[in-house]
């Protein structure tokens, strides 16, 4: 990359969704980020998942001429300086990521990055427990990407969407509908587990805390 062309926040701009409240911690860190002179766009709307994702799109593509769409949810707690690191490693064809923390079903916690397995298992993911610095992955979730606009334009819409089989189950969420497009492009995604954000959202299994940096371990590689 060679753009040097003003500053990073002439160029990055800040997209939370929300369907009804934004956590207190992730507010601050979204004005702390106002402060700085970064712009937010905030698409509050009762919609399913997948309509709030293109509506993030949409506006950032038709309503703006930023180079950059740093995509946040609303109960993650990025670093001050997540966009400065995602930024300073973009190369052509890549997207980096700076993914939060998640449980996986056996309550083991993990970035929300993601490589592909074979094509007999269950699931066709599986997170990476361990690691630091900038990885290749597969996947990811979208709280914590920086999706150039050039990626988004060629990207033919719907960039994200929900798929079923034909009784309705869900096989595909959206996000990994979108980095399967991203790759089917010739695009690679890049996740920097030295950043991974902190996940506020109250887990639906009793007893377990929010998985956050201060609170768990994410063991080097071995």
């Amino acid at each position: 990359m060679t753009e040097n062309d003003g500053d990073i926040t002439d160029n990055v701009m800040i997209s939370i969704i929300t369907h009804e409240s934004i956590k207190a911690s992730t507010v601050q860190w979204l004005c702390d980020m106002a402060y700085v002179g970064y712009t937010v766009d905030v698409v509050h709307t009762p919609s399913l998942i997948e309509h709030q994702r293109n509506t993030q799109v949409k506006r950032f593509l038709t309503g703006t001429s930023f180079k950059y769409l740093f995509m946040l949810d609303s109960d993650t707690l990025p670093h001050l300086d997540t966009i400065e690191e995602l930024y300073k490693h973009r190369r052509d064809k890549v997207v980096m990521v700076a993914p939060c923390l998640m449980y996986d079903a056996n309550m083991r916690v993990h970035p929300m990055a993601f490589m592909r397995m074979g094509e007999n298992q269950k699931s066709p993911y599986s997170p990476m427990y361990h690691g630091r610095g900038i990885h290749e992955i597969k996947g990811a979730g979208m709280t914590g990407a920086l999706l150039p606009r050039e990626l988004l334009e060629e990207m033919e819409p719907p960039w994200f969407r929900m798929e079923h089989d034909k009784e309705g189950m869900l096989i595909l969420t959206e996000d990994f509908y979108f980095w399967r497009k991203v790759e089917n492009m010739g695009w690679r995604i890049k996740a920097n587990l030295d950043i991974v954000a902190d996940h506020l959202k109250p887990l639906w299994l009793s007893g377990m805390p929010a998985p956050t940096i201060a609170n768990v371990t994410i063991p080097q590689n071995v």
